[in-house]
């Protein structure tokens, strides 16, 4: 097990324009104790990525054939690999689906062990702010043939219409990005080998929608939504961008008649380490996450006209979260299946 945290730069680092990014790196090796590196005099990223590939992965714990006898489609896995992920050398994988907003350069490169590792799924999904933090978290998910690999960073919301004065009042983004520079968002990363994991756990979280969060409202007005989308690309100078695909014009999305707001909703992940009870760093969630089903109350409110909008994954197909999620599970199931068994063989394999 292995984990690395930024930390953000001091004032004279600032000032003296240092090119590294200081930060902790933790080391687990075994059962008996743990080492901690705290380097703030270089990159940080450098040390972690060198612990990456110290580890010992002479044999595969999750091949293809188990995959697919788990129920996973391997041809969906490995889409989903070399659409987001190009290999560099024959151990070191970079990352190249970033999402809409992340920073060129804040996503590292992946440092296997040999050239036998190889990446098998790859995930990657956001944790939106509530209204309160200024920031959302961007989190990758990567399950090689040996270990699950996690990296996340921190990003500044984009402008919106509708929390326009919390931007003014509480965030005071544009002071800070200006003042600490975007080395201020802190990245961390974890990879735990899997005969190390004990268990995966996911749990979704659903509550209500509140009145004083202009985003997830109980009730909301469609011509009021696309309005304040109007507004935002105004004042984002969207409307200039080659890459703006413009804003729904219809009789649905002009529509004053009020629709209930969906319930707020966020899928939490958790993945337990063989030897420690809890790590904060092996946790990630998403937020908001679209459910599956829906509730038989929200079907009558849709028949009188007062439902809530249509459901996101009904366009999206196969790229939807929860279908991730469930094939994360039945690999994750294969890893600990595979575990079992060879616990029980022992040492020996008998």
């Amino acid at each position: 097990y292995g984990s690395m945290l930024t930390n953000p730069p001091s004032l004279y680092m600032r000032l003296l324009q240092a090119p590294w990014t200081p930060g902790i790196v933790r080391i687990q090796p075994s059962l008996y104790g743990v080492v901690q590196l705290n380097r703030q005099r270089g990159n940080v990223l450098n040390v972690y990525q060198s612990i990456c590939r110290m580890v010992e992965a002479k044999n595969p714990v999750v091949t293809e054939k188990m995959i697919q006898e788990a129920g996973v489609s391997w041809d969906v896995c490995e889409e989903y690999v070399q659409s987001s992920m190009e290999q560099q050398l024959s151990d070191v994988w970079k990352i190249i689906a970033l999402q809409a907003d992340d920073t060129l350069g804040q996503a590292p490169d992946v440092f296997l062990a040999n050239s036998d590792e190889r990446p098998l799924f790859y995930w990657s999904f956001k944790e939106f702010g509530w209204l309160s933090q200024p920031t959302s978290t961007n989190t990758d998910v990567i399950v090689t043939t040996n270990r699950i690999y996690k990296y996340s960073r921190a990003n500044f919301k984009p402008y919106d219409c509708r929390t326009s004065l919390c931007f003014g009042a509480c965030y005071c983004t544009l002071l800070k990005r200006v003042l600490n520079g975007p080395k201020y968002l802190q990245r961390a990363s974890s990879f735990l080998m899997l005969p190390s994991l004990l268990s995966f756990n996911s749990e979704v979280e659903v509550s209500p929608p509140l009145w004083y969060d202009p985003q997830r409202l109980p009730v909301k007005v469609p011509c009021w939504e696309t309005g304040c989308q109007w507004c935002t690309a105004l004042c984002t100078c969207a409307l200039c961008s080659a890459k703006f695909e413009g804003i729904e014009i219809s009789k649905d999305t002009c529509s004053a008649m009020p629709r209930r707001g969906a319930p707020r909703a966020e899928l939490w992940m958790m993945w337990r380490h063989r030897f420690n009870a809890l790590q904060p760093d092996l946790m990630c969630k998403i937020r908001p996450f679209q459910l599956k089903d829906r509730a038989f109350v929200e079907d009558i409110w849709d028949s009188l006209g007062c439902g809530p909008q249509q459901l996101e994954d009904d366009s999206q197909g196969e790229n939807t979260d929860y279908k991730r999620v469930d094939m994360l599970r039945k690999i994750m199931g294969v890893v600990q299946d595979t575990e079992s068994l060879m616990s029980d063989r022992g040492p020996t394999g008998k």
